[in-house]
């Protein structure tokens, strides 16, 4: 009766490990790695001057790319235009790439451009899937339950 005891003993605790491992497997995201790169520069359909960027993902888990930009200046910059490339998300798997046009700011000095990324992870698909539920029900969730991940990549100086 004792050995069958330790035996009941042993599996649960083995159990337990594994249940541990698999939730660590099934939480843990790869690592995520994005890449900006000036490209170069063209003028919109009004002549407004708009630097090419491209966001490259690096990393092993999908990324997706939220549509909006900061930009930072090493002297005084003003910023006329609307910060976002896209009025929606894309996706990046790895190894893709995806070509944008920002507007470039009224600055005498070097600048970059940091874009909002998020790994496409568990808490990001909640977040989608609720942006994507009726308003009523969609308001009855706090909002720290959807609010989705938010990181930011940046260029290099651009001169």
């Amino acid at each position: 009766m004792r050995k069958r005891s330790h035996l009941v003993l042993v599996l649960v605790l083995f159990g337990l490990v594994a249940l541990v491992a698999l939730f660590y497997a099934a939480t843990s995201t790869p690592p995520v790695s994005l890449a900006v790169s000036f490209v170069g520069v063209t003028n919109d359909a009004a002549g407004t001057p708009m630097s090419i960027f491209s966001i490259t993902n690096r990393g092993a888990a999908t990324v997706v790319v939220w549509g909006y930009y900061h930009i930072d200046a090493k002297q005084h910059f003003a910023v006329r235009y609307p910060t976002s490339f896209s009025e929606h998300y894309t996706f990046l798997a790895p190894g893709e790439s995806q070509t944008v046009a920002v507007h470039a700011p009224e600055t005498e000095g070097s600048w970059k451009v940091s874009i909002g990324y998020a790994s496409y992870g568990l808490q990001c698909r909640w977040c989608l899937f609720v942006a994507h539920l009726p308003s009523r029900i969609r308001d009855a969730v706090p909002d720290r339950f959807w609010d989705p991940p938010k990181d930011l990549v940046a260029s290099d100086w651009i001169e």
